[in-house]
């Protein structure tokens, strides 16, 4: 990944870092790679554009291998790229996922309040519908 960041710092141009980044992650699994390739999509592609690749992107990523830190990067990238209306239906889909489950409950203690806000009443509204919790 230190070798990756370097290139891409090195690199002016967003369009040219993009391309970089897309080849570097046809052949890595490493999340960190494919987070930065994400946020650099959401800083300087259409919102639309941005949330398709990461639509892309969550089906790629190993939630088990997902630090604490990444799963908030993870989670930044959903609330900033899809509508509120949105965001129900992406989390309820990717929580029937234990590995995304399990990253996002250990990810919530260190989670910003502001992203909080916004997700911990829909990993409850999941519990409560779907895993009969009170």
């Amino acid at each position: 990944m230190t070798c990756v960041s370097r290139a891409v710092a090195r690199l002016g141009d967003p369009e040219a870092k993009v391309r970089l980044l897309e080849g570097v992650v046809r052949f890595s699994d490493d999340i960190a790679i494919l987070l930065l390739l994400l946020e650099l999509l959401a800083a300087t592609q259409t919102r639309a554009t941005a949330a398709d690749a990461l639509a892309v992107g969550l089906r790629q990523i190993d939630f088990t291998a997902a630090s604490p830190p990444q799963m908030r990067r993870v989670l930044d990238l959903i609330v900033s790229l899809f509508e509120a209306e949105q965001r129900p239906p992406l989390m309820f889909g990717l929580l029937q996922s234990e590995s995304f489950r399990a990253a996002f409950d250990a990810s919530m203690q260190q989670m910003p309040p502001e992203l909080a806000e916004i997700l911990a009443p829909l990993r409850a509204a999941y519990a409560a519908i779907l895993e009969g919790a009170a």
